[in-house]
C-alpha cells in the first residue's frame, strides 16, 4: 500500500511537471520574440519544478562543473598534507542534486569517493522530498547528507571546517542572484586554504538597439501605477532583433574566497563603475544594455555567456537587459559613457545606472526605489 502511494505521488509530480513544461514552452515562444522576462530570485521565492527541470537538463553546464570539481579535488589530494576526509558543501542542491552528482562523478574519476563527504544544502523546502528520495536511492551508501536550510545560516555538523564549496547561483548578469552575498557567508565554515567554485566571475555590458523589447517595456509602463519603475530594473531577454552597437566591456568582478570581508563575513564595499564605449559602425538608437557574465569555475575551467566566448550548447541563461527610460540617438564616433552602481544595505541589494554621454540622464532606480533584491 505504501509503495502504491509513493508511485501515485511520483505520477502526480510528473503530471505537474508536464503541465508546467507546456506553460514554460509558451512563455519561451514569446521570449524568442524579444519578450522581456523578470529574472529568477531564488533567495526571495521558491523555484517551481519546471524551473529546476529547465536548469538541470543543461548537461553542458554540469559537465563543466564536474571538470572544475575534479581539478579542485585533485589539487586537494596533491597537497603536502592532504585531508584524510574531504568535506564538500553543495550550496544550493536544487531539486535532484545535479551538483551532488557532478561531485560524485569527479570523485569516482579520482578513485577517492570513499574519502569525500558531501553536505547538500538547499533552502527551498519544496525540494526536500526529491532530495531525500535521491539520498535513499541513487546516493544510497554514499557519504551524502541533505540539509533543508539557508546556506547563509547553515552550521556544519560538529562545527567542522570544509575543504570545498560548490554553487551554481550565477544569474544572467553574473551577480544578480546574489551569489557574492551567499558565497561570502559560506566562508564562515571554509578552511583558510579552502576552495570555492566558482572562483571568479565578471559581469559585462553591451550597448544595444532593440526597439521591440523597449516597446514592450513602454507598454508595461502605461499600465503600471508608477510608470518610471518599469525602467528601473534588470530583465532577461532573448536576443532576437537586437543590434549590438559596440563590443561588450567588463563591469564588475567578484572573487572567492573574498579578501574584503569583515568579521561578520559581509563585504561592505559600495561598487561604482564607469565604462566608455565608442560608436564605430553606424548611426543607431540606444535603448539600453545587454548583460552577460564570464566565470572561472576552477583552474582552467571557464563558463561564459559572452557572444564571442559562449560555452558551446549551454542553454541555462539568456542575456540580461538594463533598459533606458528614453531612447538616445548615437552617431558614428559618439562616446557612450555608462555610470553604474551596485549598492546594498543590511536587507537589500540594488543597481543604479545613468548616462553621462552623449546625453546626461537621471539615475535609474535611485536608492533602489523601483526594484531591489532582498537578502
Amino acid at each position: 500500500m505504501r509503495d502504491d502511494l509513493w508511485q501515485y505521488k511520483d505520477y502526480l509530480e510528473e503530471v505537474n511537471v508536464s503541465m508546467e513544461r507546456e506553460k514554460h514552452r509558451r512563455v519561451m515562444e514569446h521570449c524568442r520574440n524579444n519578450y522581456v522576462l523578470y529574472p529568477i530570485e531564488p533567495l526571495k521565492e521558491n523555484l517551481s519544478n519546471i524551473d529546476y527541470a529547465e536548469f538541470e537538463k543543461d548537461s553542458i553546464k554540469y559537465n563543466l562543473y564536474e571538470d572544475a570539481i575534479y581539478s579542485a579535488l585533485k589539487d586537494l589530494i596533491s597537497r603536502p598534507l592532504p585531508p584524510l576526509i574531504i568535506n564538500v558543501v553543495v550550496a544550493g542542491a536544487g531539486m535532484r542534486g545535479p551538483l551532488v552528482d557532478s561531485t560524485l562523478r569527479a570523485s569516482y574519476r579520482l578513485s577517492i569517493d570513499f574519502r569525500v563527504r558531501i553536505h547538500a544544502v538547499e533552502r527551498n523546502v519544496t525540494t526536500s522530498y526529491s532530495l531525500f528520495l535521491c539520498n535513499v536511492t541513487k546516493w544510497k551508501d554514499r557519504n551524502v547528507k541533505v540539509y533543508i536550510t539557508d546556506m547563509r545560516r547553515w552550521t556544519p555538523p560538529r562545527c567542522i571546517k570544509v575543504d570545498l564549496v560548490v554553487s551554481e547561483l550565477l544569474g544572467s548578469f553574473g551577480d544578480n542572484e546574489l551569489s557574492p552575498e551567499c558565497l561570502n557567508a559560506c566562508q564562515r565554515f571554509l578552511k583558510p586554504d579552502g576552495i570555492i567554485i566558482p572562483q571568479e566571475y565578471s559581469s559585462y555590458v553591451q550597448p544595444i538597439m532593440c526597439l521591440d523589447a523597449w516597446q514592450l517595456l513602454n507598454q508595461k509602463a502605461i499600465y503600471n501605477k508608477v510608470p518610471e519603475s518599469v525602467y528601473g530594473r534588470v530583465y532577461v531577454v532573448y536576443q532576437k532583433g537586437v543590434y549590438h552597437i559596440t563590443e561588450p566591456q567588463k563591469l564588475a568582478t567578484f572573487k572567492h574566497p573574498n579578501k574584503h570581508l569583515g568579521p561578520d563575513f559581509v563585504d561592505r564595499r559600495q561598487l561604482k563603475f564607469s565604462r566608455k564605449f565608442t560608436v564605430t559602425n553606424q548611426h543607431a538608437t540606444l535603448h539600453g544594455f545587454l548583460g552577460y557574465f564570464s566565470a572561472k569555475l576552477y583552474g582552467n575551467v571557464y563558463m561564459s555567456t559572452l557572444p564571442a566566448t559562449h560555452s558551446p550548447n549551454m542553454i541555462s541563461w539568456y542575456p540580461a537587459m538594463v533598459p533606458l527610460k528614453l531612447p538616445i540617438d548615437v552617431n558614428l564616433g559618439d562616446e557612450i559613457i555608462l555610470k553604474f552602481w551596485r549598492k546594498h544595505d543590511t536587507k537589500r541589494v540594488w543597481y543604479e545606472w545613468c548616462l553621462s554621454s552623449p546625453e546626461s540622464t537621471n539615475k535609474h532606480n535611485l536608492n533602489g526605489k523601483d526594484y531591489c533584491y532582498w537578502q
